[in-house]
């Protein structure tokens, strides 16, 4: 069962269809759907995780997410919606569990502390600790029914391919074996965490932190270098000094570098793109952007169909889904489904 969102040409949830207006598309061949049942959010709770990431991130940029978090929670979180807060600085931190409610809802967001966290760590460093963090998120996800949204705050992240002889040189202190995308047999991150929020039945959000930035950082240009570890200016003419890491946005395909309209962010823009969510990178009003989300979200259709070739349960296909015959919508979807047990 995969979740569709279909829009208008506004924006706007498109009602009645039914499962002989949809097809799946897997490789070349098109798979009939069984059943497709519209769900709307006022029958429902619906659940949303806001990821607060506070590693490089400026004062002025956290408090415009807690003021535009709780324009939100105020105005369009309902009271039978519910939410989990998490906290990523030192180490990712939820807050006190998942909450009902804009009254329960509005003290956590309230209590995000807005000050930013230096990370001694490079920037190879900080992206491993946010692939465990998410594939930890994901398979808390996965215990619980129904379409969950990820919304996540973050500046800059830069991707990593997560096998020996592949651009990450291995960096204490992690080794190879503790990378979660060695562990999943993916050749990247990014591949990884969306097959498992796939099986979690979840879509990232993602904003960037800094807004409309000044110049154009390059971020999805695959000879960009980096560095990991502490940085060290000895003050003695040497000058700064830190272990270089080569090619680190190698794994990102030419797909992604062209999906938006700025490159923004390699690691941010994937997790978006490749588990059907969206990539914000210009915006400093995030009330606005959270209330586009949030609207989006009113209602879906939860598609049924039989996946070809492969009864391996965790095995994950590609798909397409379209829908037949009406012109002019646009169906958001994840790009890929988990074979179920």
């Amino acid at each position: 069962m995969v979740d569709a969102l279909v829009l208008d040409q506004d924006g706007n949830p498109v009602r009645g269809l039914n499962r002989g207006d949809f097809e799946v598309i897997i490789g070349e061949r098109v798979r009939p759907v069984s059943d497709a049942r519209m769900v709307e959010a006022d029958v429902g709770p619906r659940r949303f995780v806001f990821v607060v990431n506070r590693r490089g991130a400026l004062p002025a940029q956290l408090q415009r997410v807690k003021d535009g978090l709780a324009e939100f929670v105020s105005t369009r979180f309902r009271s039978r919606d519910q939410a989990l807060v998490i906290d990523f600085a030192a180490a990712p931190r939820i807050t006190r569990g998942w909450r009902r409610g804009p009254g329960d809802l509005l003290p956590e967001v309230k209590n995000i502390p807005a000050m930013g966290f230096r990370s001694a760590l490079g920037p190879a460093e900080d992206a491993a600790d946010a692939v465990v963090m998410f594939s930890a998120l994901a398979e808390r996800l996965r215990e619980l029914p129904g379409r969950k949204v990820v919304v996540v705050f973050s500046g800059s992240l830069s991707t990593f391919v997560g096998t020996p002889g592949g651009d990450l040189e291995p960096v204490a202190p992690w080794g190879w074996a503790d990378f979660p995308s060695s562990k999943a047999g993916s050749d990247d991150a990014p591949s990884m965490l969306a097959h498992v929020f796939s099986a979690a039945n979840a879509s990232l959000y993602t904003i960037h932190l800094e807004g409309a930035r000044r110049q154009e950082e390059g971020i999805l240009v695959s000879n960009r270098d980096e560095y990991s570890g502490p940085m060290r200016d000895y003050g003695d003419g040497r000058g700064i000094t830190a272990r270089r890491v080569r090619n680190s946005s190698a794994s990102l395909s030419g797909r992604r570098m062209s999906a938006f309209d700025r490159p923004g962010d390699d690691f941010l823009s994937s997790l978006a793109s490749d588990t059907g969510g969206t990539y914000t990178a210009r915006a400093t009003d995030f009330a606005r952007i959270l209330e586009d989300i949030e609207y989006s979200n009113r209602l879906w259709y939860e598609l049924s169909f039989e996946p070809f070739g492969s009864n391996v349960p965790g095995h994950y296909q590609a798909h397409e889904v379209r829908v037949r015959k009406i012109p002019g919508l646009r169906v958001v979807v994840r790009p890929g489904h988990v074979v179920p047990n």
